[in-house]
Formats: structure tokens, C-alpha cells, sequence
């Protein structure tokens, strides 16, 4: 289906409908709709006009949140890899293509920051047209906006979450022939230490699936909204040093995904109240760091059960901006009884804290090797 949209020359797209059985003259939801087909002749005196209906503007939001068409995931990787899109609403009409969007009371049109159409094809076609090999500020450049585009995604709804990964499949795709990375479970091989420091906006759960959908370090087996870590995003300006390594990735013998770090570990423990700090276990309450949750399950729980563990891994320590504000990035990870490591969280620490979980100048042996599924 991707390349149907991507060699369109023009996408109908009904905008406001909040089905397929609504169509492209759907009625608003604040019954301020007009009827489309309808003509009526108006003859206005001299030096009167008529002001266009703005209540969709640019944007193509509401009250700045998306209309119905774009809160469905599947329509994303159509919005996106569409070249140029035409959209009934009931408010009138629109146009989105690579250069601006317009409406009827903008017809001229002017470039809008919630396009990801903008956003993501006009920096591949940037990339394509450079140079049949993307140079490291085009490959940049498309991450950025992979990043954005995966933002905007995992707001949208899905009827299957067993299909969080084959309705962004068409992007991926279109990624993998400008790049030739390598996408691992939604996450991008080359940049995978960057990858695995995704966080979500608020605990979610891991929906059940009827076949294996991803391993516990990728986004995509978690129902929420995902960010990327701005300390280390492309073009945030502070280029991070990266103390995790990725060794390698793989199928297991059960067929899950494994990544194997190598990174600077230590064991911590649980303040008994929910959400509560990780404390490094053999300096009792020095060496406190914040974490976030992935799950609200994990967030909720303070006992492990007996025989697990738990651990931070230092993936990412970003320079210092101001002196002594070095911020340390890394996962949280709770090993079973088995020895079995998943990925519960993301940890954060102020270099600047009185007693930091991680010495200044990392060691090798601070160093150990893990593999999480």
C-alpha cells in the first residue's frame, strides 16, 4: 500500500469523518457543518465580502488537538508518503503537500509545524536528490524526523495492537532504501544505543498479542505516546558520550529478540513508596536516581519477588552546559531469578547530585555485559 500512495499524484482524503461510512461530507461535531453540495447565489452590495470560514486553518487541527482522520495509526505512513493530499472536512477544504498546507481561508498557504508530510518526505527527498549516499547530516536529518513521525504514531489509535508495527511498515520501509539501516522491532540497528533510550509520555500497559510482537527494550510493545531523549537528539547541539555499547542482537531460542549491552551497571533497590527513587544497593541512600516507569504494573510495584534483581545501565552521559550538570541516561532493568533481564524503565541522574550512581571517570570494571529480551 505504500508505494499506491507514494506514486499518487493526488490523495482524497475525508478528513472529518470518524468512519468509513461518513465520507467525505462528514457533519462537525459542533454542528456548525455545511452542506457541501448545496449552492446558493449571494449578491453582496458594493464594498461588502464574505470572511472564509477559519475554523480549520493550517494546522489541520481542532482546538489543537487532530481531526478524525488523523488520530487513526494506520493513516499515518498514507498521510505521510502521499506526495500531495486534498481533504474534505466539514469546514471546507485543504491541501497538504511537501512545500505548505492551505485551506479556503488560506489559500496562498504557509508551512505548518504539525506536518509530518513536511516534515519526513521533504527531508528524504532533500536526502534522495544530495546524493544517491545520504551523508551524515542528511541521515541526521532523517532520524530527526523518523523520531518525530514515531512521536506522532504512537498518539494515534490502533483497533489491533497487533498491528503497531505493520501500519508504520510503508516508513520504515521507505527509510531502509534511502539509509540501507537495518530495523530491529521498530528500532534502527545502526542507531540503536539512541534508540533504547525511548520514554513514554505517562506508564501504559503491554497489550496481549496473538503472535510475539517485540521484545521488552522497543517501543512498539507499549500503548502510549513515545518521545525521544532530547539531551542526546540530533541537532539538540550536545553531541553525548556514550559509555553503553551494543555488542549484538539477535533471535533467541524462543524466538524473542535479545540485545546484548555492554555497559556500566549497578545493582539498586526500590524506596518503598510507588514510583519511588532507586537507591544503590550497597550504599543504602547514596546514589539515588529518578526513573520513570514503562508500565504502570512496574510503576505500582515496590516488592521484587524472590531472587530478582535490579539494575541501572549507564548507556549515555551528556556534557556539561553548566558546571557539575552533566546528566547521566541509561535503563532500568529487573533480572529474574533465571537470570532473564527486561527492560522495566529509563533512569536519569544530575551529575551535580551530592553522590552519583556512577563515578566521574567510568572503569572497566564497572563495566558488564547483559542481554535483555
Amino acid at each position: 500500500m505504500g508505494d499506491i500512495y507514494a506514486n499518487s499524484v493526488c490523495t482524497i482524503s475525508a478528513l472529518t469523518a470518524r468512519s468509513s461510512v461518513e465520507g467525505c461530507f462528514a457533519e462537525g461535531p459542533h454542528g456548525d457543518e455545511r452542506n457541501p453540495l448545496a449552492f446558493r447565489i449571494c449578491n453582496l452590495p458594493h464594498g461588502l465580502h464574505v470572511d472564509c470560514h477559519r475554523r480549520l486553518d493550517t494546522t489541520l487541527r481542532l482546538d489543537r488537538a487532530p481531526l478524525p482522520l488523523h488520530t487513526r495509526a494506520w493513516v499515518m505512513q498514507e498521510r505521510i508518503l502521499a506526495p500531495r493530499t486534498l481533504y474534505y472536512s466539514a469546514w471546507g477544504l485543504a491541501w497538504e503537500c511537501v512545500e505548505c498546507s492551505a485551506t479556503e481561508s488560506t489559500p496562498w498557504g504557509e508551512a505548518s509545524r504539525f506536518s509530518p508530510k513536511s516534515s519526513f518526505l521533504g527531508r528524504c527527498i532533500r536526502a534522495r536528490s544530495a546524493s544517491e549516499v545520504p551523508s551524515p547530516e542528511n541521515e541526521a536529518a532523517i532520524f530527526s524526523a523518523w523520531l518525530s513521525v514515531r512521536a506522532a504514531y504512537t498518539d494515534c489509535q490502533l483497533t489491533y495492537f497487533d498491528d503497531r508495527l505493520i501500519a508504520i511498515s510503508s516508513v520504515v520501509q521507505r527509510i531502509e532504501k534511502l539509509t540501507s539501516w537495518k530495523n530491529l522491532w521498530g528500532m534502527w540497528e545502526e542507531r540503536l544505543l539512541h534508540e533504547l533510550l525511548w520514554f513514554v509520555d505517562q506508564p501504559s500497559d503491554r497489550p496481549h498479542t496473538e503472535e510475539y510482537l517485540a521484545p521488552s527494550w522497543s517501543w512498539s510493545g507499549i500503548r502510549q505516546c513515545v518521545f525521544e531523549e532530547t539531551a542526546v537528539a540530533p541537532g539538540s547541539g550536545n553531541l553525548p558520550i556514550w559509555i553503553g555499547e551494543v555488542v549484538e542482537t539477535g533471535l533467541d531460542t524462543k524466538g524473542r529478540g535479545y540485545v546484548r549491552l555492554r555497559a556500566a551497571m549497578r545493582e539498586v533497590i526500590r524506596r518503598s513508596s510507588p514510583g519511588g527513587h532507586l537507591v544503590d544497593k550497597d550504599r543504602d541512600a547514596y546514589g539515588v536516581a529518578s526513573w520513570a516507569a514503562d508500565t504502570v504494573e512496574e510503576s505500582s510495584t515496590t516488592e521484587l519477588e524472590t531472587g530478582e534483581r535490579l539494575f541501572c545501565l549507564l548507556l549515555s552521559r551528556s556534557p556539561d552546559q553548566v558546571q557539575d550538570q552533566a546528566l547521566d541516561l541509561g535503563l532500568v532493568i529487573r533480572q529474574s531469578s533465571a537470570g532473564e533481564a527486561v527492560r522495566i524503565g529509563r533512569f536519569w541522574q544530575s551529575r551535580g547530585d551530592y553522590c552519583p550512581l556512577f563515578p566521574d571517570n567510568i572503569k572497566e570494571s564497572d563495566m558488564a555485559e547483559i542481554v535483555i529480551v
